[in-house]
């Protein structure tokens, strides 16, 4: 059996990705502001709101998760 919790972190997964767009998400490295650590995505957007730009949450180069704002300025 599913637990719930995987349930819902899958659809915040599906709605992050697909409210960003497939074109920034392919490459998040080139447009990808890291502007600190983050436990969630929530978390993130809050940070980036304030940039007024998307935000997600990543896996950073020494295992911890890393905010990442989205440069959306194409």
């Amino acid at each position: 059996m599913v637990s719930k919790q995987s349930i819902i972190t899958l659809l915040v997964i599906c709605f992050v990705f697909s409210s960003i767009g497939n074109e920034v998400v392919a490459q998040p490295s080139s447009d990808c502001n890291f502007v600190g650590r983050c436990n969630n995505n929530s978390d993130c957007r809050a940070i980036c709101k304030s940039r007024s730009e998307p935000g997600i949450c990543v896996p950073g180069a020494n295992g911890q998760l890393q905010c990442c704002c989205i440069n959306a300025k194409y």
